[in-house]
């Protein structure tokens, strides 16, 4: 009987996780997966609390990951070539892993405690492109940038990374893309 328990189980994830990538968190119901995994809505529950704890088993590993991948962000006193390098090298390798959940969370966690998650990685991306707009600013003599700037740019920078991972299915072109992006985004201060 455990096994039969355990096939039901990894059933519900695989169609919940297909549900919330399709439909997002709010517009996906228990009871449509309950039909899709062929058992009553009532037994579900069974397996899990609600439909919260439902997507939370779904992307918490990946949400925690992607949390520590830009933690380095924070720490301004990481040389910039360094966070650089470890961005090429670290976020293709998560966005492959994770691709599907990280997709869950950016686009599809609205009612959710991961609601702003995406929103926190802009705000996070923003202040590190505005103390890469100071440097600039200081390097050169020409025009100065507006730090206005920064939040543009990291959200254009971060939809960019998104539109690649949701439109691009070859893993290398995924790879390739992501670094030429994260190129671009460090180039400012990098090279100026």
């Amino acid at each position: 009987m455990q096994y039969i328990k355990k096939e039901i189980e990894e059933t519900i994830f695989a169609v919940a996780r297909r549900e919330f990538a399709l439909h997002g968190f709010e517009a996906t119901t228990m009871r449509r997966i309950a039909q899709e995994v062929g058992i009553t809505a009532p037994n579900i529950y069974r397996y899990v609390e609600n439909k919260e704890q439902l997507f939370e088993k779904l992307v918490d590993a990946a949400y925690h990951r992607i949390t520590k991948l830009f933690e380095m962000n924070v720490d301004s006193r990481m040389p910039l070539e360094q966070v650089e390098r470890q961005l090429i090298v670290e976020l293709p390798r998560l966005m492959l892993q994770d691709r599907v959940e990280w997709l869950m969370l950016m686009d599809g966690s609205k009612g959710t405690k991961y609601e702003h998650v995406k929103q926190a990685i802009i705000q996070v991306l923003s202040e590190d492109m505005s103390r890469n707009i100071a440097l600039f600013n200081g390097k050169k003599s020409i025009e100065r940038m507006n730090p206005k700037l920064a939040r543009p740019l990291s959200v254009s920078f971060w939809e960019g990374i998104l539109d690649n991972l949701r439109h691009t299915e070859e893993e290398e072109e995924v790879v390739s893309l992501t670094s030429h992006l994260i190129q671009m985004y460090f180039y400012l201060t990098l090279e100026g």
